[in-house]
């Protein structure tokens, strides 16, 4: 994957790095205090993890590797759909409003999963306001 690099066009609506972040919650444990405080702390660095996916897109653009429109199309829906989720709150939100922990534990949960922090619909654009994925026609890019 390194020498093509695939990882700099990684836009993907299924199994992409966005998915398996998000995945990545839905399996942790989810039971206990000690749990839910796991899971803020790692909500807390999604932003850390979001800007080097960024970095990671916008070097792809500057080399030319860029994924079909299509799927660019797709996984900003999927973005939309899920900053949408919990009465508009996000994803992140609808997913810690299962925990039953202390206000204090709550509040670290709704300040990680705080959609402004998070900023998870947020896609990277080119200064052309394209964005990275898409390829100069409509057609897949040869990949």
């Amino acid at each position: 994957m390194s020498a093509t690099g695939e990882q700099l066009c990684a836009v993907r609506s299924i199994l992409g790095p966005v998915q398996g972040l998000q995945m990545m919650f839905t399996m942790m444990p989810a039971r206990s205090e000690a749990d839910w405080s796991a899971i803020a702390k790692r909500i807390a660095l999604v932003p850390q993890a979001r800007a080097g996916y960024a970095v990671s897109l916008r070097e792809g653009v500057a080399r030319g590797l860029l994924a079909p429109s299509r799927q660019v199309g797709a996984f900003t829906a999927q973005l939309q759909d899920w900053g949408a989720e919990g009465e508009g709150r996000g994803w992140f939100a609808q997913f810690c409003d299962a925990a039953q922990v202390p206000d204090s534990l709550r509040a670290e949960l709704d300040q990680a999963a705080d959609p402004t922090h998070l900023e998870v619909a947020r896609t990277p654009t080119r200064s052309n306001g394209k964005t990275p994925g898409q390829p100069r026609n409509d057609q897949s890019n040869g990949r």
